[in-house]
């Protein structure tokens, strides 16, 4: 009920298996499964064949629980795969002639089963580097926000008091910092999508799960801890405990010295899309604007409602010099820090991204260029063997006819042209000589269809030979171009 198939590919031998569903209803016994599932991982494929729709979540079901580490994806278009399409981590339904039952069931869904190429190579591999920047950056900018208030605890005695206006905090997730995160989801392209399809490598760092583990989590939120620490202390220190107003001596409240962290915090997090984008688009430069624009205006608000702890502030704040200066140096520090390490890291990953596509590149040259050798080396062979026929169609000739003429050897189209050999009457033995000849004759058409699939079998060989070492030598000479580059 279970059959194996090798086929060989120059490394070695690939293996396929075959099963039915007779078979799996033992196989998927739990004393089988394990083993099962052990051959089944030796396989390059595993064909399923007139199995049924439970069997079919079975098998997803088997090789997620042999499997932890493995992401599994289901695909089909009629009503006897939802079973299957529901048990995979991902499922993919097919809209067609059989109804509308798994694009229902399935996570995605489209209508031709070759938009599955770029639903994995391109949307998949996109979806999983965009949501992993958004989760992380989720998580940083709300840190970033809440966390000054955790360092001002160490200024004001761990009193309680809160920096930040209540009006203006609540909009910081609505309106001020909201926007330029949703552009930067819908429009970033990283790579050409074409080139997706032809480099597997750009795929790797999903399974790699390079961008979003411990290391990159703690890496934002490190960042968030470092920068909520400097907007703090140079908001207060620049603001609150160094300049006296100079028009009544007074010095300005704490009040004045959050809404600039606060401000702060809403420019930092806006302009560090900017720094995880790939491509800036006017859209997003102008929402980012648009954001930090916002914010003045919605303090300008509260600037002028009577009940509100920044009344008659907005005017007192700008027009203190330390206000643009700490604002300068504050921004200069944080985004071009935080800048310099995400530029470190790209000038590491870079390399050796570009590095692996040289290696593969490499090694399918080698590939082809085996290739190439062992067709040469079959054209050889062909060609002795062309020449040892040749050999003997020429000595049945003169053995059987006795003339070395041309009539012995290969014509153009490839066949041994015989003549009749003479009668021979002396002496009685027309009866062996008869015998002989048609014993000799048998051979001589044996050795013309040999002659004659071998003389088509080394044309096409030289042709594709000849072709193979032109399509090495462009193959050799692109590679080492793109490599010197």
């Amino acid at each position: 009920n279970a059959e194996y198939m090798g086929k060989t590919d120059g490394e070695g031998k690939q293996y396929a298996l075959v099963i039915s569903g007779d078979a799996l209803i033992h196989a998927l016994k739990p004393q089988l499964s394990g083993t099962l599932m052990a051959i089944a991982s030796l396989c390059r494929a595993v064909l399923c064949c007139r199995v049924s729709p439970k069997q079919k979540a079975e098998v997803v079901m088997l090789v997620r629980r042999e499997r932890p580490e493995a992401v599994t994806l289901a695909i089909g278009d009629g009503a006897n795969d939802v079973n299957m399409i529901t048990a995979a981590h991902v499922g993919v339904g097919i809209k067609g002639v059989e109804g509308h039952q798994a694009a229902r069931a399935a996570d995605y869904s489209f209508g031709e089963f070759k938009f599955l190429r770029r639903l994995i190579l391109v949307h998949g591999r996109e979806c999983y580097r965009k949501n992993t920047h958004i989760v992380c950056y989720s998580f940083y900018k709300n840190a970033l926000l809440v966390l000054p208030q955790f360092w001002y605890g160490f200024l004001s005695g761990f009193s309680g008091l809160q920096i930040y206006d209540a009006f203006l905090y609540q909009f910081f997730n609505i309106i001020f910092a909201s926007m330029p995160i949703v552009v930067y989801a819908v429009f970033d392209k990283e790579i050409w999508y074409p080139q997706l399809y032809d480099e597997p490598v750009y795929y790797y760092q999903g399974r790699r799960r390079e961008l979003f583990n411990n290391r990159i989590f703690w890496t934002w939120f490190g960042t968030a801890v470092w920068q909520a620490a400097a907007i703090c202390y140079f908001s207060f220190y620049i603001i609150n405990y160094s300049f006296i107003e100079s028009g009544n001596g007074l010095s300005t409240t704490a009040w004045t010295a959050g809404v600039m962290a606060f401000g702060a915090c809403v420019c930092i997090v806006n302009f560090t899309i900017l720094l995880i984008a790939n491509s800036w688009s006017l859209m997003i430069l102008v929402l980012l604007s648009l954001s930090m624009l916002a914010y003045l205006l919605a303090y300008f608000i509260a600037n002028s409602l009577l009940n509100s702890d920044l009344y008659e502030t907005f005017e007192q704040l700008l027009s203190i010099p330390s206000f643009w200066l700490g604002n300068l140096i504050l921004f200069v520090v944080t985004i071009t820090l935080d800048s310099a390490r995400r530029r470190a890291i790209k000038y590491v990953k870079i390399p050796r991204l570009m590095r692996e596509i040289v290696e593969r590149k490499e090694r399918a040259a080698k590939s082809k260029a085996a290739e190439i050798d062992m067709l040469a080396k079959k054209d050889n062979q062909d060609q002795e063997k062309y020449e040892g026929l040749k050999q003997k169609a020429t000595m049945i000739r003169q053995f059987t006819v006795g003339d070395p003429g041309p009539a012995g050897v290969p014509s153009e189209r490839g066949e041994v042209e015989l003549v009749k050999r003479p009668e021979r009457t002396v002496h009685g033995s027309r009866h062996m000589s008869i015998k002989r000849d048609s014993i000799f004759h048998e051979d001589a058409l044996k050795l013309s269809d040999d002659l004659q699939k071998s003389l088509t079998n080394f044309g096409d060989a030289h042709r594709g030979y000849a072709f193979s070492q032109e399509e090495h030598k462009d193959l050799r000479a692109e590679e080492i171009l793109n490599y010197q580059n």
